[in-house]
């Protein structure tokens, strides 16, 4: 016997046909399911556990120095105070000052 059950092998599958085929099939389903809401949950529990601790980095970044934000032309420039000009300085464009913030830390 190839199989660890005594009506189905590996290499004939099931011996004998009945009701017990679909009941088997039902299960597996159902394990299948449970696995795939542990993937996603997992998921969402990385990218929620990535996201406080971005937040978290940009807090730390944002206590050390006062990032600035303004308008220039149709973009947000985000800059450290002590700002003083594009080439010397650290600064990040972006269409929302969340963007703005995340290009200047990124440019550091």
């Amino acid at each position: 016997m190839t199989g660890g059950h005594r009506g189905w092998t590996e290499s004939y599958g099931w011996l004998k046909k009945g009701p017990w085929q679909e009941d088997f099939n039902k299960l597996v389903e159902l394990k299948n399911a449970e696995r795939e809401l542990r993937i996603k949950a997992k998921e969402e529990t990385d990218r929620i556990a990535l996201s406080i601790k971005k937040r978290d980095e940009d807090e730390i970044l944002d206590s050390y120095k006062k990032v600035v934000y303004e308008m220039d032309g149709n973009q947000w420039c985000a800059h450290y105070e002590n700002f003083i000009n594009l080439q010397e300085s650290p600064c990040g464009f972006g269409n929302t000052q969340e963007k703005a913030r995340q290009e200047l830390y990124s440019a550091i």
